[in-house]
């Protein structure tokens, strides 16, 4: 599937990723700039980064293969996150923002106090370690079998360079990465659904809505109503639930410059929650035309459905550019890996460095240990992606909606209520954390599935699809209504807060709603640093793209690599084009 070329081009692109923590390197000054970006990115920036938090090698393999079986219902579950983006645009993006803070676990101790701060990171360090984990794990997989490397050699190679990526200048690197990562996705993605709707064997849009299978559109044929309909309700739940929560994809808008910033950067990942799963999916439904059998594909793979986005990318696109499609899907899962690795050293560096060991630990020291423990950090990410992925048994897909169910419930919920509902008592946060994760205990190893599916959907027998989502669907509602209960129960004992917890609560809900003044609280202005690194990156990733034309191609392949380059290398050009006005005019 892979030739001499396109192994070229992946070697090169791995070099160019792990280049750009060495790019911007110098810019992070102090540890606001590595954990935050100093609270200084641009919306433009931080929403391309948030649409890379959404997607990850998950959307092109698990996602893909549930696709690839249901054809429309994943799209329209992509399309159910849109609320999730109304909700923090109107109501939380500002609030994030504002709070003024450098790391989440600053938030949770203003709101909860100390006790649950310390109770916070060190399970969140953990839960965010297993979901990169899971991410290394998933494109390990994937990229392991298209390229033909052993699966924990590409584990360790993967994580070596997010691991180089997050070391330059932290959340600096991350989201600059993130965006020229997200622009190589969108033209790649572009260039496979194109070229696929232009196969005579497809015959352009109206001619693939023509093949599919019935069962894209009508799903009762694969699963029963009951269970689809409650996947995609609880699924739209989750959405909003993750996308608001400081601790995931929240902490994006910490970054951010200002609260109106914010706004915009949330318009930016609403819209890419449109258009991305178009451009992602309909290539993997016309896959399931061309390849009806995908085992003669991928014999060696466990899930060969699992393969599908790149059996069709292999299958349209000329040489060299198949690599390009499979860095394409290392890139989606870079902000992932490489953002829970900055989050959790910002923990480890901010909440307990400078906490209980060195509290008068210099900006340079703190920059120092914030390295050091990216590398430490860096080290059980592999180790733990490598034992997941040794030891699974089941479909990415089921796998990733188990881990979620189990992990991400209970602590969402008071990361995300705790700072829109004020009165809960300080106990609420650590308590409510505790309640969850024993909930979803409880339902993963008391409550029988099979029983559930009898008497909840009336199901005797349950197909391998039905069992998993009913599996996702009675661990994750069971615990979110715990721990939702949980968490408002405890407001009964709000009176006994004490005052000075109370003013706690108080002072950081004022500050929520309090505009960022950059005058008053000393902002340093980046805008124009943002565009001249972000620009001269993508100028240079551009212009290596267009050296593609040399690969021995047809001339329309070779033209799929200009015009990939060149429009790679036009964003850059139009970057630094705003960078050298932004410099006149400060200078004039």
């Amino acid at each position: 599937m892979l030739g001499i070329w396109d192994y070229l081009v992946i070697g090169l692109y791995l070099l160019f990723t792990m280049s750009i923590g060495f790019v911007c390197r110098k810019i992070a000054h102090n540890a606001s700039d590595f954990f935050r970006g100093g609270g200084n990115m641009l919306w433009w920036m931080t929403g391309m980064s948030g649409i890379a938090s959404g997607l990850s090698a998950w959307t092109f393999t698990a996602a893909a293969c549930r696709v690839y079986e249901m054809g429309f219902l994943m799209l329209i579950l992509y399309w159910l996150w849109l609320p999730a983006y109304l909700i923090i645009f109107f109501f939380l993006a500002r609030r994030y923002r504002q709070m003024r803070v450098i790391t989440v676990a600053e938030g949770i101790r203003r709101r909860y106090g100390r006790f649950t701060e310390q109770f916070w990171i060190w399970v969140q360090i953990p839960a965010n370690m297993m979901i990169g984990a899971m991410w290394l794990m998933t494109v390990s997989i994937f990229m392991s079998a298209a390229v033909g490397v052993p699966l924990n050699l590409c584990i360790l190679i993967l994580g070596i360079v997010v691991t180089c990526v997050s070391l330059g200048a932290g959340a600096w690197s991350v989201i600059a990465s993130d965006f020229v990562q997200m622009t190589i996705i969108i033209v790649g993605t572009i260039t496979v659904l194109i070229r696929t709707l232009m196969l005579p064997e497809i015959g352009g849009l109206p001619g693939l809505m023509e093949k599919i299978p019935a069962e894209f559109t009508n799903f009762n044929m694969v699963e029963a109503p009951s269970v689809w309909i409650a996947f995609l309700g609880l699924s739209m739940v989750m959405r909003i639930m993750q996308a608001s929560d400081l601790s995931q994809e929240g902490a994006k808008f910490l970054s951010v410059k200002d609260g109106g910033q914010a706004k915009k950067s949330t318009l930016v990942i609403a819209t890419g929650s449109i258009f991305i799963p178009i451009v992602a999916f309909l290539p993997v439904m016309a896959c399931s035309v061309i390849y009806p059998d995908l085992a003669q594909v991928f014999p060696d793979m466990p899930n060969p459905t699992e393969g599908s986005y790149m059996a069709i990318a292999a299958h349209v696109l000329p040489t060299g550019m198949v690599g390009l499609i499979v860095c394409a899907m290392f890139a989606a899962s870079i902000s992932s890996m490489d953002t829970a690795l900055n989050r959790n050293a910002g923990f480890c560096v901010r909440n307990f460095y400078i906490e209980f060991i060195k509290p008068n630990a210099s900006e340079k020291e703190q920059l120092l240990m914030g390295r050091i423990f990216t590398v430490i950090l860096a080290v059980a990410l592999i180790i733990l992606a490598t034992t997941l992925a040794n030891n699974r048994e089941i479909g990415l897909f089921e796998f990733s909606n188990l881990v979620f169910s189990l992990v991400i419930p209970p602590m969402v919920v008071p990361a995300v209520f705790g700072f829109v509902y004020k009165k809960t008592p300080v106990w609420s946060g650590w308590s409510t954390v505790v309640v969850g994760f024993c909930a979803a205990f409880f339902a993963k190893f008391y409550i029988s599935i099979d029983a559930a599916g009898k008497y909840i959907w009336g199901l005797d027998e349950m197909n391998k699809m039905e069992h998993g989502d009913v599996t996702f669907i009675v661990i994750t509602a069971f615990t979110l209504m715990c721990s939702i209960s949980w968490f408002f129960f405890s407001s009964l004992f709000y009176k006994r807060v004490t005052p000075g917890h109370r003013e706690s609560i108080e002072a950081l809900f004022k500050d929520m709603r309090t505009p960022i003044d950059h005058v008053a609280e000393k902002s340093e202005n980046r805008d124009a640093a943002q565009y001249h690194i972000v620009g001269s990156l993508n100028l240079i990733l551009g212009s290596l793209l267009m050296c593609g034309f040399l690969i021995p191609n047809s001339l329309g392949g070779r033209m799929v690599f200009i015009y990939c380059g060149g429009v790679v290398a036009g964003i850059g050009g139009i970057l630094l084009t705003i960078y050298k006005k932004k410099v006149a005019a400060e200078q004039g």
